[in-house]
């Protein structure tokens, strides 16, 4: 039977419920845990993505691989309410690195709109600029040291949106060179058939402002954006078809692959009706390993162990940038470490088509529940310790905390929403490091502009 059955439905709305509780919890209660409580939310939008999925495809039977099928009436409790384990885990982490003496995140913003800050007009705009340097170390320049560390900032600051949205209003320089940075790199985007790199940025600014506006603006920007989901979704379907049937070298002519994309998407819109196309363009938002791990582990696929831990711990914290990255990626895959995991569950894995991993399929295909609750723990901790110690640090540097948060959230919610524990591990460190210690050093040397404190901010606003 695959049919949407009512405990499937019960499932998904319980479901949806908690993570939506806990997300209310962080907003309330945990106001100075923004890492931790961006994990409720992505698991909360993957339930309504797997809902709005099985709707459009009328169907509860997914084809995962030639011989794989998953069934969500098979066990729709275990496989949905899964999705609520490291939200839970977040939550308990939340609890425990919190204090009270840190001001919640809207204090912060506050402080940084009340008035204009020149360093942090100068990172935004840094951050906007790096939007595009994804395409600079892939296309322009490629030097075995240099196009690694380009792509890192590049990834490092892809939340940053977010937080030019927030402060779209008093730092309107940074915004006009987002705006530009926009325009440029979706060019690229579009040529290179890259659906993340054209859409997200977009959608991380737009809600960064979103939440800047009165509620019936609020109301109205909703209802504007739920009609602009529907085409958003129609072309990102498009450009997947676009990716695997076009032919035209992007490094060598962009403007022609431009024009074969929109040549292979006009001719391609007969071939589908609306609503599956619709549907393939949400199936690219749900993690699948996420589910499917948690179907078939242990019955039909044995836990991993732990036997092979130490090994792929070591061997994805060898660094990158004096070794060509798809070879590096190309020996985790063979030998089952990181995205090519998802093998033994039947994924078709290759550098050119790897499959998300993510922590919650990790930590599972390891050891079930205890697995999940032992990887999530740890990294959850640190990502509570974390931003607790940033704030802390840089409690007179509000502008700091923020652009740090802003690039920390790339690790607790974009990261994590693809990579294990181990890939993980290392990027937070990483991020950590880099650019806590650079923002330090640029406090004491280079950005030594006063915020007026917490203290003179109006009580009605320190209890958000």
């Amino acid at each position: 039977m695959d049919t949407f059955s009512w405990q499937l439905g019960l499932a998904l709305v319980l479901a949806v419920g908690i993570n939506g509780w806990i997300i209310r919890i962080f907003y309330r209660r945990l106001r100075d845990q923004v890492l931790l409580g961006g994990i409720a939310v992505f698991f909360l939008m993957q339930c309504l993505w797997l809902a709005s999925y099985l709707i459009l495809v009328g169907s509860t039977l997914i084809q995962i691989g030639p011989e794989v099928a998953l069934n969500f009436n098979d066990a729709p409790f275990a496989i949905v309410l899964g999705q609520t384990i490291i939200p839970l885990v977040a939550l308990l982490c939340g609890w425990l690195c919190s204090s009270p003496k840190n001001p919640g995140t809207l204090v912060l913003l506050e402080q940084v709109n009340r008035q204009r800050i020149p360093a942090f007009e100068f990172v935004l705009s840094a951050f906007a600029v790096g939007l595009m340097l994804y395409f600079v170390g892939t296309v322009f320049v490629r030097v075995p040291f240099l196009t690694p560390a380009i792509i890192y900032f590049h990834l490092s600051f892809f939340m940053t949106p977010l937080l030019i949205g927030l402060c779209w209003r008093r730092y309107r320089v940074a915004t006009a060179i987002f705006a530009g940075a926009m325009i440029i790199g979706g060019l690229f985007a579009l040529s290179a058939g890259s659906r993340s790199l054209l859409f997200l940025p977009m959608v991380f600014f737009g809600l960064g402002a979103w939440f800047t506006l009165q509620r019936r603006s609020r109301a109205w920007a909703a209802v504007i954006a739920l009609v602009l989901v529907v085409p958003a979704f129609y072309v990102s379907a498009r450009m997947e078809n676009v990716r695997k049937e076009g032919t035209t070298d992007f490094e060598r002519d962009v403007l022609g692959r431009a024009s074969e994309m929109r040549r292979l998407m006009g001719d391609s819109t007969g071939r589908d009706n609306v609503v599956s196309t619709l549907a393939r363009g949400v199936e690219r938002m749900i993690m699948w390993c996420n589910f499917v791990s948690l179907d078939l582990s242990p019955e039909r696929v044995p836990f991993r162990g732990w036997g092979d831990f130490g090994t792929e711990l070591r061997y994805t914290n060898q660094s990158t940038l004096f070794r060509d990255a798809n070879e590096h990626l190309d020996e985790s895959l063979e030998r089952e470490f990181g995205l090519g995991t998802a093998r033994i569950y039947g994924f078709s894995v290759s550098v050119g088509g790897t499959v998300p991993f993510p922590l919650l399929a990790d930590g599972w295909s390891r050891g079930g529940i205890a697995g999940v609750v032992l990887l999530a723990g740890i990294l959850c901790g640190l990502w509570g310790m974390a931003e607790r110690l940033i704030r802390q640090v840089f409690r007179d540097q509000p502008h700091f905390v923020l652009a740090l948060l802003a690039i920390l959230l790339s690790s607790s919610y974009d990261k994590m929403s693809v990579y294990g524990f181990s890939y993980n591990l290392r990027y937070l460190m990483m991020q950590v490091l880099l650019w806590g210690g650079f923002f330090y050093l640029a406090g004491k040397f280079l950005f030594t502009a006063k915020v007026a404190p917490p203290d003179e901010i109006p009580s009605r606003l320190k209890r958000h």
